[in-house]
């Protein structure tokens, strides 16, 4: 099922809310959720203390009513509390985001009319289990180079993403590197 994820709430600003976003508070400072629930607990009862992000110094406290949480927020925001190591806490509201919708439906097309591309053609087991296992195996070989957010390997020309994409700047001469790995399977057919 996983944590519930939070957002700041739309429209007015300080909508009430049983959820609070507190930052400069967290596991990443010192302090586990246990400490923080019973702080918050003197306000009301807590119905969980949930990571806000990945930084482990912003959490979600979230009460079963939201006259607990304006009383935590009044007491504590832009205060320091001592329990709490003398810490500095922001706090504001924060709204449950409704769960993603995922379709575990993905259209297949098994007839290339289906697709309606003009000069498409779909070729049934054009790769056999076994060039599938190889391909796949070389892939994992070859040298990645490591962008900030992903992985990605160049076969042929090598994209600048440092450069302003221009047109005639797209396939400026011959491969940069030898002949990928793949050609040979592609030239059976």
């Amino acid at each position: 099922m996983g944590l519930p994820r939070f957002s700041r709430p739309k429209g007015v600003d300080g909508q009430l809310s049983p959820n609070l976003y507190v930052a400069n508070c967290g596991p990443a400072v010192g302090l586990s959720f246990d400490t923080i629930a019973s702080v918050f607990s003197k306000f009301g009862e807590v119905k969980g203390v949930y990571p806000a992000d990945d930084s482990g110094a912003r959490i979600i406290v979230s009460y079963f009513g939201e006259s607990s949480a304006q009383a935590a927020l009044k007491e504590l925001h832009g205060h320091p509390c001592p329990v709490l190591g003398g810490r500095l806490l922001h706090i504001r509201y924060s709204v449950v985001q409704p769960p993603c919708q995922v379709s575990d439906f993905v259209p297949v097309s098994l007839v290339d009319l289906e697709l309606n591309i003009p000069g498409i053609h779909l070729f049934h087991d054009f790769v056999s289990a076994k060039e599938e296992e190889e391909l796949l195996a070389a892939v994992d070989k070859s040298t990645w180079n490591s962008l900030s957010k992903r992985r990605v390997q160049h076969y042929g020309y090598e994209f600048c993403y440092e450069m302003p994409i221009q047109t005639e700047m797209l396939f400026p001469g011959p491969f940069l590197y030898e002949e990928p790995f793949y050609i040979a399977i592609v030239d059976t057919f």
